[in-house]
C-alpha cells in the first residue's frame, strides 16, 4: 500500500507541477499582454498631445501670418495704423 501511496502522490506531485508550470506560463503572457496594452495606451495619449500641440502651433502660425499680411499692407500704405 505505502508503494501505490508513493506512486499517486509522485504521478500527483508531477501533474501539479506541470499545472502550476502552465500556470505561470499563462500568467506571464497575460502580464506580457497586458504591458503591451499599457504601451498602445500611453503612445495613443502622447500622440493626443502631441496633435494638440500641433493645432496650437498651427493657430499660432496662422495668427503670425495673418499680422505680418497687416504689417505689410500698413508700410505699403505709408502709414503706421497703431
Amino acid at each position: 500500500m505505502d508503494g501505490f501511496l508513493l506512486i499517486v502522490s509522485a504521478v500527483w506531485g508531477r501533474r501539479s507541477l506541470a499545472a502550476v508550470t502552465e500556470a505561470a506560463a499563462v500568467v506571464d503572457e497575460a502580464e506580457e499582454a497586458a504591458g503591451a496594452a499599457t504601451v498602445l495606451a500611453m503612445v495613443a495619449a502622447l500622440a493626443e498631445v502631441v496633435v494638440a500641440v500641433l493645432v496650437e502651433v498651427a493657430a499660432l502660425v496662422e495668427e503670425a501670418a495673418g499680422t505680418e499680411a497687416r504689417q505689410r499692407r500698413v508700410r505699403r500704405r505709408g502709414g503706421s495704423r497703431i
